[in-house]
C-alpha cells in the first residue's frame, strides 16, 4: 500500500518548475544532463539531484558543475545510501518547492523549450493535470523520433510491457497530481513508469499533448539506477500491476498473455537473481496463459495431467538445465 498522507508540503512557489534527477554512476553523462537543464528557456527552475549511492566520480562531476555554474537555475545536490531509483525520486520530490514537476534520469537530455511549451499548455487550464510531448531515442549523433502517447489502454499497456519503456522526462506534472497519486513505489525495480502512469489513470487525471520533441532518451552501455533485480521483484511487479489494472477495469486476457510471455522470456534469459523463484513465476504465467510455451510439448502436457503443473514445469526447467 502506498501511503499518500502528508506526502507533500502545502506550501510551494507558484510558477516554479522542480526538476528531480535520480543519479547513479553517471560520471560520463550527468554533465550534459545538467547542462540541458541550465539551458532551458523557462524560468524559474530548481533542479534537485539525489545521488543514490554512486560508486564512481558522479558526485565530483556534479559538485564541480554547480560550483562553476553562474546562472539562475537553483541546483541542489543530495547524497543517500543506495536505495533504488524510486527512493531517490521520492526523496527529491519531498524536498521540491515547485508548482510543476519534471522527473529526469541522469543520462537523459531535455531540449531547450520543453518546459516553456508545456507550462504554457498547463497554465489557465484547471481541467488538465499534466502535459506530454514526443521525444527521441539513441545518441546525440544518431537518434530516432518517438511519438509519445501516455494513454492507458490495452494496446499501450501491452506495448509498455513487451517493448517499454515509458520515459520519465516526457510528462510535466502539476503538484496536485503528484500529491494525489502518492510516492513512487519503492518496491518496484522494473517498469516503474508504467505502474506510476496506471495510477494517474485510476485517479481520473487528464493530460494534453504538445507537439514538440521534448528530449533525448540516451541509449548507452551501462546500468540503470535499480540494481536489485530478482525474480522476487519481477513477481511482485507483475502481480501488483495486475491488481491495479483489474481495479481500474483495464485488465484483459490479451494483457495477461503479454505478461505471461514476458515472465517466460525473463526465465529463459536467466536475467534475474534468486533462481528458486523461477518456478513460482512460471506458475503465475500459466495463470495468465494456459497455452504457455512449455505446455506446447506433449511430454510436458502428459506430466501435467499425471503429476500437476508444478512438476511439469520443474521437468521443463530440468530439460533446459536450469535446476
Amino acid at each position: 500500500m502506498i501511503n499518500k498522507n502528508s506526502w507533500l508540503s502545502a506550501t510551494f512557489d507558484k510558477n516554479l518548475v522542480s526538476i528531480i534527477i535520480s543519479l547513479y554512476n553517471r560520471e560520463g553523462l550527468i554533465f550534459e544532463t545538467l547542462d540541458s537543464v541550465a539551458h532551458q528557456s523557462y524560468r524559474p527552475i530548481e533542479c534537485i539531484i539525489v545521488d543514490d549511492g554512486s560508486t564512481d566520480q558522479s558526485r565530483l562531476v556534479v559538485e564541480e558543475y554547480i560550483s562553476k555554474y553562474s546562472g539562475d537555475v537553483c541546483f541542489k545536490y543530495y547524497y543517500q545510501d543506495n536505495k533504488g531509483a524510486q527512493a531517490a525520486r521520492n526523496s527529491g520530490t519531498r524536498k521540491a518547492r515547485g508548482a510543476y514537476f519534471q522527473y529526469l534520469d541522469s543520462d537523459d537530455i531535455l531540449y531547450k523549450d520543453k518546459l516553456t511549451l508545456q507550462v504554457q499548455a498547463l497554465e489557465g487550464n484547471a481541467n488538465i493535470h499534466g502535459v506530454y510531448s514526443d521525444w527521441k531515442t539513441g545518441t546525440k549523433l544518431k537518434s530516432k523520433s518517438v511519438v509519445s502517447d501516455i494513454a492507458i489502454n490495452e494496446d499501450s499497456v501491452i506495448n509498455y510491457i513487451t517493448k517499454g519503456p515509458l520515459v520519465n522526462f516526457s510528462p510535466l506534472l502539476t503538484r496536485y497530481v503528484i500529491n494525489s497519486i502518492g510516492p513512487w513505489n519503492e518496491k518496484l525495480t522494473v517498469n516503474e513508469e508504467l505502474e506510476y502512469h496506471i495510477r494517474f489513470y485510476c485517479e481520473g487525471f487528464k493530460f494534453c499533448y504538445v507537439n514538440y520533441e521534448s528530449g533525448l532518451y540516451r541509449k548507452h552501455d551501462g546500468v540503470r539506477l535499480n540494481q536489485n533485480n530478482s525474480f522476487k521483484n519481477l513477481y511482485y511487479y507483475f502481480t501488483h500491476v495486475e491488481k491495479l489494472l483489474r481495479a481500474s477495469g483495464l485488465w484483459t486476457h490479451n494483457i495477461g498473455v503479454a505478461m505471461s510471455n514476458q515472465m517466460l522470456f525473463n526465465v529463459i534469459q536467466r536475467r534475474y537473481k534468486q533462481k528458486k523463484l523461477r518456478l513460482p513465476l512460471l506458475l503465475k504465467a500459466l495463470e495468465y496463459n494456459k497455452d504457455l510455451l512449455p505446455f506446447q510439448s506433449s511430454k510436458v502436457k502428459k506430466i501435467s495431467l499425471i503429476f500437476g503443473n508444478r512438476i511439469a514445469l520443474k521437468f521443463w526447467l530440468l530439460t533446459l538445465r536450469y535446476i
